[in-house]
């Protein structure tokens, strides 16, 4: 399938498609950094773009639903005119601080007695 991926006019200028789903009247794209392209029919705003205007060139997915560092990790076809694209939010950190026979996990830094975090306060003068 030939797909048109000119600057300017294609979503999919300068993306790397690591997903492609093609259903009976358009497709929709995976890219690595998280977006989705579609273009097809746009039958009852099947392709995502707030529109229903049936797009020859690929346009990208509205992405202004997702919540901050939620991003497309999959997308599909469900029939000729539903596409559907699983959103997933970025993993939380995970960290354990060891030290002074003290372990916390998930680098929780709220300061505890009982973990040995508990530093106090101190004043600071500053002068210049």
């Amino acid at each position: 399938m030939a797909v048109n991926t000119a600057s300017g006019v294609s979503a999919l200028y300068g993306k790397t498609v690591v997903g492609i789903s093609a259903g009976g009247y358009h497709s929709v794209a995976l890219c690595s950094d998280g977006t989705v392209a579609t273009w097809g029919r746009n039958y009852v705003g099947a392709l995502g773009d707030n529109t229903t205007t049936d797009r020859l060139a690929p346009v990208a997915v509205n992405t202004s639903p997702l919540a901050v560092g939620e991003r497309f990790t999959l997308v599909g076809d469900s029939s000729a005119y539903h596409s559907l694209a699983v959103v997933a939010a970025p993993p939380a950190p995970e960290i354990n601080l060891t030290g002074n026979s003290v372990s916390i996990p998930d680098g929780d830094a709220t300061p505890n007695l009982a973990d040995g975090t508990a530093f106090g306060s101190a004043e600071a003068n500053l002068t210049s």
